[in-house]
């Protein structure tokens, strides 16, 4: 009997280092699959990475023949992580990022000054200066970023989906601003890509990280929280990052284009 693709999915993943020594619900089509060790369960249970990895393949996403719209993508994918990826946890987390996640960040800054102040390179200079633009440039690309946002919000003028899609799982009130891009995504990342970048000269890259990765949880918690599509937020990212790494970089440049006058 030949095995679709969709069933092959299910078989690795009844096969996976996550699914060792548990039981999980399997499909009434791959019960028969060989070698896996697993059987049929009542309820379901696993790691959180099987879990995630489950619903994927459940999806429609795996389901549909050809090309899929952009739209109903977009619409699929906002579902799978607002309903399918819910749980108890995420509830009390993502409103608490979404509100407040950017306060976060401020060990960071501070980390950042003080490692600057401290640490002397070759020449015996400080990074005071290098963490103080740093920050300088952050707070640069968060004006220019959200002044972009603002126009683009009125010229797409997107509906969101909370005010669209409906049954949509909803834990904060749905905002009545448009919603392509997402202005969290935006702010988040266009603050921390300069910190990103301007540090690498003093501060290890697993730290340097570390706003970066808060930006995302930041990012994916307004979609979990259903008031953005996916694709608000990634196209909101990548406005914010673009920001925040061409002023980053006009800055290095006119910074370098300064040292040479002066030392010519």
């Amino acid at each position: 009997m030949e095995i679709s693709p969709y069933d092959q999915l299910w078989k690795w993943l009844l096969r996976s280092p996550w699914a060792k020594q548990r039981c999980y619900p399997v499909q009434e089509d791959v019960e028969e699959f060989p070698g896996t060790g697993h059987k049929k369960c009542s309820q379901e249970s696993g790691t959180l990475t099987y879990q995630f990895i489950k619903v994927i393949i459940e999806s429609d996403l795996f389901k549909r023949d050809g090309p899929m719209p952009v739209q109903s993508l977009d619409i699929d994918l906002l579902l799978l992580i607002n309903r399918r990826t819910a749980n108890s946890l995420f509830d009390i987390l993502m409103p608490a990022l979404s509100q407040g996640g950017y306060l976060l960040v401020i060990p960071f800054l501070l980390a950042v000054i003080l490692k600057g102040a401290n640490l002397r390179d070759d020449k015996g200079k400080t990074f005071l200066a290098a963490a103080i633009s740093a920050l300088a440039i952050s707070c640069c690309a968060l004006f220019f970023a959200e002044l972009a946002d603002y126009w683009l919000k009125r010229i797409i003028a997107r509906t969101r989906p909370c005010q669209m899609i409906e049954g949509i799982r909803l834990i904060v009130p749905c905002p009545g601003s448009y919603s392509m891009p997402s202005s969290h995504a935006v702010s988040s990342f266009a603050f921390a890509v300069p910190l990103l970048y301007r540090t690498r000269e003093f501060i290890a890259i697993v730290w340097r990280l570390y706003p970066l990765l808060l930006a995302s949880l930041i990012a994916y918690s307004r979609i979990y929280l259903g008031v953005h599509y996916p694709s608000d937020v990634l196209t909101g990212a990548l406005l914010g990052a673009a920001t925040g790494l061409v002023l980053s970089i006009l800055y290095e440049s006119m910074k370098t284009e300064e040292i040479a006058k002066r030392d010519g």
